[in-house]
């Protein structure tokens, strides 16, 4: 890798709401230049940690930590992610997995076994 990135060192043992927006520093010069870029972000539970400009410099890079959307925050603080969900497909038999993309509703998976089933498996929270 040309030019990789060095981290000297991360903020530990930060303690943040449910609802995100404590500043998160990751001391790595060129890092804040870089995640300027659309394609790159640092990821917090699968979601990104927003750069603060204006706390960020050459040396360091600082963004918001995002909000977190668990059965608990959803139900106590209405804290909810909108978005499409992400997860892995499965199914006991995986020969009848694409039935699931082929938007036909009469193509039905069907499987006498007790442990029949197909799903995603998504996010704890």
């Amino acid at each position: 890798m040309k030019n990789a990135l060095k981290i000297s060192s991360s903020q530990s043992g930060l303690n943040c709401s449910w609802n995100g927006g404590c500043a998160y520093e990751v001391v790595a010069p060129g890092l804040a230049k870089t995640l300027e870029g659309a394609n790159n972000s640092i990821e917090m539970c699968g979601n990104a940690c927003v750069l603060d400009t204006k706390l960020s410099s050459a040396a360091k890079a600082v963004c918001r930590i995002p909000a977190l959307a668990t059965t608990l925050s959803t139900r106590q603080f209405g804290i909810v992610e909108a978005g499409v969900l992400k997860g892995k497909w499965f199914a006991t038999d995986a020969k009848e997995l694409p039935k699931i993309f082929d938007d036909s509703v009469m193509d039905d998976y069907v499987d006498a076994s007790a442990a029949c089933h197909i799903g995603v498996n998504l996010k704890s929270g």
